[in-house]
């Protein structure tokens, strides 16, 4: 296990955590199936194991960065998203990329987006229905051409 560890040390920037579950899993005579059940504690353990490793040969003390740390959203944002999905107002992505690391101007540009439908994150069932049949009703009518259609009342 010790050639292991200076190994896995070695390779401590490069490694995935698939592959530490397979240097484990040969290791212990396990297959690759039966591992599948211990990915997150391999996971939470190779974090733990490696970020020491990753911060000594980085000279640095910071921890390397994971999905859920990028994922910590305030519930007020959450709560924005919800009602926009709601209503089937889309988000241009821009706005998320604009607002990458700012979640206040996130949050305003996320609140002018349901203004901008005559919405609020208080806003009724009632009335996010309303926005979205008015929405649904904008993009059926995109793909029309109005100048075939023929005014004046019906032939008799």
């Amino acid at each position: 296990m010790m050639s292991k560890k200076a190994f896995i040390v070695a390779n401590a920037t490069t490694i995935t955590t698939k592959r530490l579950r397979e240097e484990i899993g040969q290791e212990l005579g396990l297959s690759v199936e039966s591992m599948a059940g211990v990915k997150s504690l391999v996971k939470s353990l190779a974090l733990e194991f490696l970020a020491p490793a990753q911060a000594e040969e980085a000279g640095s003390k910071a921890a390397p960065r994971t999905k859920k740390a990028a994922q910590n959203v305030s519930s007020e944002i959450t709560a924005l998203k919800r009602v926009l999905k709601l209503a089937t107002i889309r988000i241009p992505p821009r706005v998320f990329v604009i607002n990458k690391h700012k979640e206040e101007s996130l949050r305003v540009a996320l609140e002018s987006l349901l203004e901008k439908h005559g919405l609020s994150v208080s806003s009724s069932r009632k009335r996010i229905n309303k926005v979205k049949k008015r929405l649904e009703v904008e993009r059926d009518m995109e793909g029309i051409d109005v100048s075939n259609v023929i005014a004046g009342g019906r032939r008799q």
